[in-house]
């Protein structure tokens, strides 16, 4: 069982309650409808701060999440 404090969708939006702005993904999918391979693209606020890919809608914003966390850990 996943442990859902750590997942990185949930601590994103951790951070944009505690800098009380606001997440946003754009996703899109590209490639045959049977296999597409999915982009997510993040935004606090209106500034992007990351974006991922992955074969599924939810992996491709997991990935957007984390790197976001990443760039925020550097301290952007």
């Amino acid at each position: 069982m996943s442990n859902q404090g750590n997942h990185p969708r949930t601590l994103l939006n951790t951070v944009g309650q505690q800098r009380r702005q606001t997440i946003r993904y754009e996703t899109n999918s590209t490639g045959p409808q049977n296999n597409p391979t999915w982009t997510a693209t993040v935004y606090i606020g209106d500034m992007q701060y990351g974006q991922g890919q992955g074969l599924t809608k939810g992996q491709a914003q997991d990935a957007a999440a984390q790197a976001a966390l990443d760039l925020i850990a550097q301290g952007y």
